[in-house]
């Protein structure tokens, strides 16, 4: 990207450089455009979705571990990736990645910054359909009991 890391900091703690807590950051130097910049704010969502779409295929085409120990095992890294992509639907801060990309094309307010929050929104809610289904798959087992007769109006199952 043309940028050089100057610090990553990997462990949880309140970051010096912003005042707020942080899981870990990483601090990069030399990023002059925009589409550097948001690439970098935006990578970690980027890998989010393909490691999610990396299970989601193995899912969609019967490829899951035949163990339920290995399935429960992925589907435990998939629940990670689909709660750190959907977290930043509901933060608000202007430190947060997120709301730094939108700020960057303009959207300064909350109201401005609506239609792709509702769109990052739609996003979640359709993978976590997905990631629903891969535990009603888990816990069916071989009895052909379904938890999906719990939540007849999302799986139309009555």
């Amino acid at each position: 990207m043309g940028g050089s890391v100057t610090q990553v900091h990997l462990w949880p703690g309140r970051n010096p450089y912003t005042g707020v807590f942080n899981f870990g950051w990483v601090r990069v130097q030399g990023l002059t455009t925009r589409a550097q910049r948001n690439t970098m704010l935006l990578a970690p969502k980027l890998t989010d979705l393909v490691l999610f779409g990396g299970w989601t295929a193995l899912w969609a085409t019967d490829n899951l571990p035949g163990n339920d120990w290995g399935e429960a095992a992925l589907l435990v890294l998939a629940t990670g990736f689909w709660v750190d992509f959907t977290k930043d639907v509901f933060v608000f801060h202007r430190h947060n990645d997120v709301v730094k990309v939108y700020a960057s094309y303009g959207l300064q307010t909350e109201w401005q910054r609506l239609p792709p929050r509702l769109l990052h929104a739609a996003a979640s809610v359709g993978l976590g359909w997905l990631l629903y289904r891969g535990y009603d798959h888990l816990f069916t087992g071989n009895d052909g009991a379904s938890t999906a007769r719990i939540v007849p109006v999302l799986s139309t199952t009555f």
